[in-house]
């Protein structure tokens, strides 16, 4: 019997003790979810074939099966056997003698009003499902739980089962690879199966033990060292990369009759089980384990002599590199978009790889250049060393995975690049996102399974939640529907409707779609070429998307976002960077009100602040009397202009309230400022790129035509109470300048663009973190109002802790400043602080003046 099977009907029954003891004489009805068909029959038979202690002699047990299975029809009611999920639904309807423990296998559909009556458990039903990724089944509780306990039975002491882990999952994801088989998970569950068959009676030490049943060489030592074991499983795939019959040949090289025997054998093993070496490098484990299914085989000889340090040592020798002191740096020089480093260099047709090297004595040394699979001799040329010079594989060969290209010489260590020439790439389509953590190329799906209904299934891991912009590339002859299908899945294992997105085609290779990812979820594409028999052929390749549980690293705001977007190299965070706006503080609520319909072809009208503005804090009325004023002073002369004396160009209204729609957005329009991405408005619309040009424009002729009025568009004026608290100094010590100021949109809008495309280009700007928003315009000439007419004074930038308001302080006041600077409305409450200043007030900003793009 099966020892995976008798401790899964072990948990069966401790569950139906557990129920039992809580129910008392109620019904019991219990649903298991646990592995595939061939691992729950056993323990379907285990449980039928021993009644045990709890008496429970009436208790059904019910393996749930495909209706093609069951020749002889369903049960009867209270008899154990196999079962359709039809059966199951009636024993829910009757009134009596309804208890059973059903054994749903992964993938089998599971009847909504069943499950709603039921007790489920074993592997979570979000991560058993037909459409369930490797990542949710791998890190459910229930299969975590499996994984510890055959590590403990098998004998690996505590400080060594978390390499226990790490191996059980380079195994059971490498197994869910090539082992589709006929039900979802088969190759995991079988490595899972093979830990419980380690027999202690054997005589091989645990770690030994555990290595055969994951299929990585051993220690010598008999220990664990997961680090050590799949670093070197990774070497060995890697020097196989010329073909196993010629790489084995060059291991074989000097190495001794023995170790020659050994590597033959190894050879023909790897011959028996594999075809090519692109597909052993993708899921190495399961091609280098020796036979064996659910149980664990018999170490070969080969498998034990190859332990790491034999491995190391054959590696060492075997490699043309010797001891290498150069470096070789090899990339592709036409690919057709930048992507991350888990995606391949993608390209229309030949591959172009420039090849250049780093110290390390390049004299007579000459790099060649291979691809796998050959077909052929596989050898692309070679480049003499020491050189930049490129070399080009005019026609690579039909490939259903990337190509792989290795440059190696002596003296230097190798350097290798995946490619997809998409003139020859079978599937015809690769789906990616620049910002993918994991990539799966697409593949023929299972009989079934999650694929059911796909020509073709591929997967993306994003990392986490959000909004997110997929590339689509087609072969040539591919001609793809311009509407796609996402459909998120859901709890019960099972997608939710699907909703339709659009693809914008960029270039004749390239198409272009965003969606919105709340979790997992599959994208249908559906695309038409000519078959092999000459006929148009609908296809659809079906993309798994999987959200990754990552950290998050908040940011203030969207041009933070994109500063640690193009610092993600330097700084080394591996996390998706998301905007977190801060709705408590009071800029947040100004900026509502700004923006709002009803207000913004006004709100750009000056409002005055005074410490006491907190008492006195409500949306400003923009269209009485003198304009507002937030406090319970009063000027005894208004510097401002009159409302009535604002008369600014037709075009700065449109373009103002066009803008003001998009920062609001489509949804409950509560989008400010910190959330909208105005980089990309200007990069992909142009409508919203000339809007912004035309606004910035507007605001020039006024201020040429009006200075003395203009000046004060989008100004906040903070204002100092007298000592009777009724009065307000007519000369403001300080101005705000909104985000809705001409200066700041333009200036955003042309320095995002700038940070976005970078990004795209795959050539980030890490200097981007020394633009400083907080201090445009450098210098703002105000026109006051004074009893002997126009008074003009000048406000200079100071530093902040915002991105999208400024904050100016009066020349004449500097010697103020840090105090003032202390009191309302300055501070946590309005989410402004203001930072310091150089002696001659000009130092800080001016220095910063040169970053400012221009628009």
């Amino acid at each position: 019997m099966n020892k995976l099977a008798s401790a899964l009907a072990d948990r069966i029954r401790s569950r139906i003790g557990a129920s039992a003891a809580v129910e008392g004489a109620r019904e019991i009805r219990l649903i298991f979810l646990g592995p595939p068909h061939e691992l729950m029959f056993q323990v379907f038979d285990e449980l039928t074939r021993q009644v045990d202690s709890l008496a429970l002699t009436d208790l059904p047990f019910l393996l749930q099966v495909p209706r093609d299975e069951l020749p002889e029809g369903n049960p009867a009611v209270g008899v154990s056997g196999w079962c359709d999920e039809d059966h199951l639904l009636d024993l829910r309807n009757l009134p009596r003698s309804a208890s059973f423990v059903a054994l749903i296998p992964p993938g089998e559909h599971s009847i909504l009003s069943v499950g709603s009556t039921t007790d489920k458990f074993g592997v979570a039903e979000n991560n058993n499902g037909g459409n369930t990724t490797f990542e949710a089944w791998w890190d459910d509780s229930f299969v975590q739980s499996l994984v510890v306990q055959a590590l403990s039975q098998a004998g690996v002491p505590d400080a060594l089962v978390e390499d226990g882990r790490r191996l059980v999952e380079a195994a059971a994801r490498a197994a869910d690879e090539v082992e589709a088989g006929t039900s979802p998970r088969e190759g995991a569950w079988r490595v899972l199966s093979r830990l419980f068959s380690i027999d202690a009676a054997s005589g091989l030490e645990p770690g030994v033990a555990i290595s055969l049943a994951c299929g990585f060489p051993p220690m010598r030592t008999g220990v664990l060292s997961a680090r050590e074991q799949i670093g070197t499983l990774k070497s060995i795939a890697e020097a196989m990369s010329e073909g196993f019959r010629r790489s084995v040949e060059r291991l074989s090289d000097g190495a001794s009759d023995e170790d020659q025997r050994h590597l033959a054998a190894y050879l023909e093993h790897v011959r028996s089980v594999c075809e090519v070496a692109t597909t052993f490098e993708r899921a190495t484990p399961a091609y280098y384990r020796p036979a064996g299914q659910l149980a664990l085989p018999a170490a070969p000889d080969w498998w034990v002599a190859l332990d790491v340090e034999k491995w190391t040592e054959l590696l060492a020798e075997g490699s043309p590199d010797g001891d290498p002191d150069g470096d070789i740096a090899m990339t592709c020089s036409n690919s057709l978009a930048a992507l991350g480093k888990s995606i391949p260099v993608i390209v229309s047709g030949q591959v172009d790889l420039r090849i250049e090297t780093n110290g390390g004595d390049p004299n007579g040394s000459r790099i060649g250049v291979n691809r796998t699979p050959a077909a052929g001799n596989g050898l692309i040329g070679d480049v003499a060393a020491g050189s930049v010079d490129t070399l080009t594989d005019p026609t690579p060969p039909t490939h259903k995975l990337p190509l792989t290209y290795r440059a190696m010489a002596q003296g230097f260590k190798p350097a290798s690049i995946k490619v997809v020439s998409l003139a020859t790439w079978q599937p015809g389509i690769v789906v990616a996102c620049r910002v993918a953590r994991k990539w799966t190329p697409p593949r023929k799906p299972a009989k079934r399974g999650r694929g059911a209904g796909a020509d073709w299934e591929a997967g993306l891991s994003v990392p986490g939640p959000g909004r997110y912009e997929l590339l689509v590339f087609v072969s040539p002859g591919v001609t793809i529907d311009v509407s796609a299908h996402v459909s998120a899945d859901q709890g019960d294992g099972n997608a939710s409707a699907p909703t339709l997105v659009t693809l914008r085609q960029a270039t004749p290779d390239i198409y272009r779609s965003e969606i919105e990812a709340d979790g997992n979820c599959q994208l249908d594409l559906h695309f038409s070429r000519v078959g092999k028999d000459g006929k148009l052929a609908r296809e659809t390749c079906r993309t798994f998307i999987t959200c990754d549980d990552v950290p998050e690293v908040g940011c203030r705001s969207e041009f933070e976002r994109l500063i640690k977007v193009n610092r993600r190299q330097l700084e080394g965070f591996d996390a998706k960077a998301v905007v977190t706006v801060n709705r408590a503080v009071r800029t947040t609520m100004l900026q509502d009100w700004i923006l709002s319909p009803e207000s913004i072809r006004s709100s750009y009208q000056p409002i005055v602040l005074a410490e006491d503005y907190g008492d006195h804090w409500s949306p400003p009325n923009w269209n009485t009397g003198s304009g507002p004023i937030l406090s319970r002073g009063s000027f005894i002369q208004d510097c401002r202009p009159a409302p009535v004396e604002f008369n600014p160009p037709a075009e700065f209204l449109e373009a103002r309230e066009e803008i003001a729609q998009h920062i609001r957005g489509d949804g409950d329009q509560s989008g400010v400022f910190e959330t909208a991405r105005l980089g990309e408005w200007a990069l992909r619309d142009d409508q919203f790129a000339s809007t912004v040009e035309k606004y910035v424009d507007a605001y020039h002729r006024w201020i040429a035509s009006d200075p003395e009025v203009a000046c004060w568009a989008d100004v906040l004026a903070i204002s100092t109470l007298d000592a009777s608290g009724r009065s307000l100094a007519r000369e403001p010590v300080a101005i705000l300048l909104s985000p809705m100021h001409p200066l700041r949109v333009g200036w955003h809008v042309t320095a995002q663009r700038i940070l976005v495309e970078a990004d795209e280009a795959g050539k980030p700007c890490p200097a981007a973190s020394v633009l400083d928003p907080d201090c445009v315009p450098d210098i703002l000439s105000l026109h006051l109002r004074s009893p002997a007419g126009v008074d003009q004074v000048n406000f200079l930038a100071v530093e902040n802790g915002t991105d999208y308001w400024s904050v100016l302080w009066n020349g004449r006041e500097l010697e103020k400043l840090p105090e003032r600077s202390l009191a309302a409305p300055f501070g946590d409450v309005f989410g402004i602080k203001v930072g310091g200043i150089s002696v001659d007030g000009l130092d800080a900003p001016s220095q910063r003046h040169r970053n400012v793009p221009t628009w």
